[in-house]
């Protein structure tokens, strides 16, 4: 490698937001990445802020500097000559989405459907994370997880196809003969993704949120069947519509005492609850014994595998799923930590951070 690249790699600053004192935010010149070996340097364009990111800086203990991020857009920087090599469907300049985590393919994880569980899925990451001007990606990220963006898909709609691709995970572990009636309770960004691939899926979604809005453009853009704020009234067009069975599938995009007790009304006997979102208090939310003698299945789910990443690309290259009026706000890296709050008060549904 010529002497001046290598020196440019090591010296090189950027802008990053980072953890600072208190959970904060912080906007800091830090280190670059350097250029992996037979990996690449993405320059950043934009990354989406996920639910994620709040839950870790809310709940989990995260050290002084981490970067997050991991909805990552961006332009090829640079590519290793080992990457010239084992990927030469790719070229600096070209735009990119990039998701994070990348399973072995070998493990028993691997290979007994579990992709998620895979001990190298947990440990492979970006460097740092998408929330600064520059990451570096493996050999496999390569191989995996790098999806190029056609002209007419935008930087905030690229973004989208690692959360779409965990929402589809999440439908596709529902069995199939369960039927084909769905509640989903939170018409939120994730919500709305999962309610249109339901329905892609010929499920007949009913869905409910608080927020007047988020029903409005729901049913607006038909990501929904029926939609209301109402508990009672689309509790009374869900029984209607199933003779007073209840919902075959409810997913939960929101996760608490409430919504739990709706999801119980709701779902009928022998259905399933699906959770796709954790409860940060940690304190029992389920009955065990309503789970047991009504014969409820329980499915969780929260990462995606590379099919579903491959699916979520073609969904949205091919403009099956609508994402561009999820995307809320778009917001500069200065603005971000204003941004999260608004994201956890549910001011924004997408929030996207621009680069």
């Amino acid at each position: 490698m010529p002497e001046k690249q290598q020196a440019r790699e090591i010296t090189e600053m950027m802008k990053a937001a980072v953890i600072e004192t208190g959970k904060k935010l912080g906007v800091q010149n830090i280190q670059a990445p350097s250029l992996p070996k037979d990996g690449a340097i993405i320059r950043v364009t934009g990354c989406g802020i996920c639910g994620s990111d709040l839950d870790k800086l809310q709940h989990r203990t995260l050290a002084e500097g981490t970067v997050l991020g991991h909805e990552v857009v961006g332009v090829i920087e640079t590519l290793s000559e080992g990457a010239k090599v084992h990927s030469p469907q790719y070229a600096e300049g070209q735009r990119v989405s990039v998701a994070h985590h990348i399973p072995c393919q070998q493990c028993y994880y691997c290979t007994h459907g579990s992709p998620s569980m895979c001990r190298a899925f947990k440990q492979s990451n970006i460097t740092p994370g998408g929330f600064c001007e520059y990451i570096a990606i493996s050999k496999e990220h390569l191989a995996h997880t790098v999806f190029p963006l056609p002209d007419d898909i935008s930087d905030p709609v690229g973004s989208c196809i690692e959360p779409l691709s965990c929402c589809i995970r999440a439908v596709d572990r529902i069995p199939k003969e369960i039927g084909n009636v769905a509640f989903m309770i939170g018409l939120g960004f994730i919500g709305l993704l999962s309610s249109q691939y339901l329905k892609h899926q010929d499920y007949t979604v009913f869905g409910i949120d608080l927020k007047p809005d988020r029903v409005d453009l729901a049913q607006t853009h038909a990501m929904v069947t029926s939609g209301s704020t109402d508990q009672g009234q689309i509790l009374d067009e869900l029984f209607q519509k199933t003779e007073g069975r209840g919902a075959d599938l409810v997913f939960l995009s929101i996760v608490n005492p409430a919504t739990i007790a709706l999801a119980l009304k709701a779902v009928r006997d022998g259905g399933t609850l699906l959770l796709f979102t954790s409860y940060g208090k940690g304190e029992p939310l389920i009955n065990q014994n309503e789970l047991y003698f009504r014969e409820i299945n329980l499915i969780t789910s929260y990462s995606p595998s590379l099919v579903h990443l491959q699916k979520a690309y073609d969904l949205i290259m091919h403009h099956h799923i609508t994402v561009a009026p999820l995307i809320s706000r778009i917001v500069s890296l200065n603005e971000l930590n204003d941004a999260i709050q608004d994201y956890q008060h549910g001011e924004a549904l997408k929030v996207f951070v621009s680069l």
